[in-house]
């Protein structure tokens, strides 16, 4: 019984690592849709139009690999 206990907290400690993992993950993007509205608003005070705000945004950007879903499935 203490191995399963073990891994029990195992899986217990994953999912808290998954949950905050998600929550860096909606940081990160609510911060880079912050930037982007920025540099688009900036872009439209200078006269520029959107489209120019958007590639700014994207070339200030970091690279970042593309985000997985986690399964939360037993």
């Amino acid at each position: 019984m203490g191995k399963v206990k073990l891994l029990l907290d195992v899986i217990g400690d994953l999912r808290s690592l998954a949950d905050s993992l998600q929550a860096v993950a909606d940081a990160v993007t609510e911060n880079d849709a912050s930037a982007e509205m920025t540099a688009t608003k900036e872009a439209e005070e200078k006269g520029r139009p959107k489209a120019a705000a958007k590639k700014t945004a994207k070339k200030t950007a970091k690279a970042e690999p593309e985000e997985k879903p986690l399964d939360h499935s037993q």
